[in-house]
């Protein structure tokens, strides 16, 4: 007898209602769960609360294409409705095995013996081994490979890309990347939680930031943030930062597509900074010193991980972590930054739920130390960044930028470690208390997967 198994399409608008059923499933649902996961029968591999067509199956084995229905007090009343499913069902090549649900609970053994007999007397040729085979297979191996090609590759971020938490080391708003990516001593703006908290308390009014990444290869970086000061001595802010590629396709042996693999990456930020000489000054000490000299600042950081197939797998990490950062103004036309980023950061999470044999994984960022100057020229209109990266995985980086402004737009160049960025920005006044700047930055391809366009919009208020 050949595999009788196909692919058979289902109503996307299920998943939300199928995800909710497993986690409540009925006490008849998980003993005979506890029965078929993991292949113990024969071998064969079931799905829970599986969505086909525009139902929803209680387990359901592609192999063999069998539904198996327990029937609860909630069917009661629903026979025309369970026999009109049951003949589109079978109408689409699916068999349908039904138990009560007081004879799952009482009789498991009967009704594990019923399910083995079926499957010897349906069991196509040939019958796959306990690892499974066809698309299954094929779709997990597609997802190991995702996971781990995801979890080494950075979006634009060199060297250190090839460790965990990549994404945070590309760099934000389009101001900074068109400098190079140079701006741990020049904080003082909407991004300033992400390069030196400690730029908060500069900060002049509250900004709501946004800035919106045109990559290559479909990917996606965004984010979303509010800062604002604290007056005197202090300033605080939120945001979130998203990355992520949707959709990536699968394709069996055969190249049959049978769906799509969805990739994102979080992490939400709060973040604190303050003067410490603004703060002491304040209970009359350190009076002759300028208010403004040093600064130190906070941000922690919720990061969460998640890669779905829309079908079976819903891989997930999540963990903390924190930046420090000191920001130092000996002159109003000279400043000094140090950043200390991803302390303790880290992903963990647990693939019991998508393998056999699965197991917890910890996935440490590397800790980087950056070390920059800001320069405001003589010249009022010109300014210049330089930082100096390096980590705890070995790699180091240079980063230089420069900044030419008028008293409505700007034009920025910057080399960010072997490739040269370049954008402009344009700032003025909305309405009476609203000001918008909007800013582009054009970022060079690292290994030839293509260039990519940054656009921010901050609005003072």
């Amino acid at each position: 007898m050949e595999m009788r198994r196909k692919v058979i399409p289902y109503n996307p608008k299920l998943k939300a209602k199928a995800r909710e059923l497993r986690k409540n499933m009925t006490l008849s649902e998980i003993i005979l769960w506890n029965e078929l996961k993991r292949k113990q029968i024969k071998g064969y591999d079931f799905d829970r609360q599986r969505p086909i067509d525009n139902f929803i199956v209680d387990f359901y084995c592609k192999d063999l294409m069998l539904a198996i229905e327990i029937d609860g007090e909630n069917h009661i009343g629903k026979e025309e409705y369970d026999n009109s499913r049951d003949d589109r069902l079978k109408h689409l090549g699916v068999q349908i095995l039904r138990f009560d649900d007081l004879e799952v609970r009482q009789n498991l053994d009967i009704v594990v013996k019923t399910i083995e007999l079926w499957m010897e007397k349906n069991t196509p040729t040939p019958r796959p081994s306990k690892e499974g085979t066809g698309t299954l297979t094929f779709r997990k191996l597609f997802f190991i490979s995702i996971l781990v090609m995801i979890t080494s590759i950075a979006l634009h971020a060199e060297g250190n890309g090839g460790f965990a938490g990549a994404f945070l080391r590309v760099g934000l708003g389009a101001r900074a990347l068109a400098m190079g990516n140079a701006q741990v001593a020049n904080p003082e703006n909407g991004y300033g939680g992400y390069y030196n908290a400690a730029g908060l308390p500069y900060i002049p009014q509250r900004i709501f930031s946004i800035s919106y990444s045109a990559m290559s290869l479909d990917r996606r970086f965004n984010y979303i943030g509010l800062a604002t000061p604290l007056k005197p001595f202090a300033g605080v802010s939120a945001g979130w930062i998203y990355s992520g590629v949707r959709d990536i396709r699968a394709y069996d042996s055969r190249g049959v597509d049978v769906g799509g693999i969805d990739h994102g990456l979080h992490a939400i930020y709060l973040s604190f900074g303050f003067k410490i000489l603004a703060m002491l000054q304040q209970s009359g000490q350190f009076k002759g010193l300028p208010s403004d000299l040093i600064s130190v600042g906070l941000s922690m950081k919720y990061l969460r991980e998640g890669l779905d197939d829309n079908d079976e797998f819903t891989y997930s990490g999540k963990g903390f972590g924190a930046d420090l950062g000191i920001l130092i103004k000996p002159h109003k036309k000279f400043a000094l930054g140090y950043q200390l980023k991803d302390v303790n950061s880290k992903l963990e999470s647990n693939t019991n739920d998508i393998f056999e044999r699965g197991s917890t994984l910890e996935n440490k960022f590397p800790v980087t130390q950056k070390l920059g100057i800001f320069y405001h020229t003589p010249l009022d209109w010109a300014s210049i960044a330089y930082d100096f990266e390096w980590s705890d995985a070995g790699e180091e980086k240079h980063h230089f930028g420069a900044e030419l402004v008028s008293k409505i737009a700007s034009g920025r160049l910057g080399y960010d470690n072997d490739r040269l960025t370049f954008g402009g920005g344009l700032g003025f006044r909305m309405i009476r208390r609203l000001y918008m700047v909007l800013d582009y930055a054009f970022l060079d391809d690292v290994e030839n997967e293509g260039v990519s366009h940054v656009f921010s919009w901050q609005f003072l208020f």
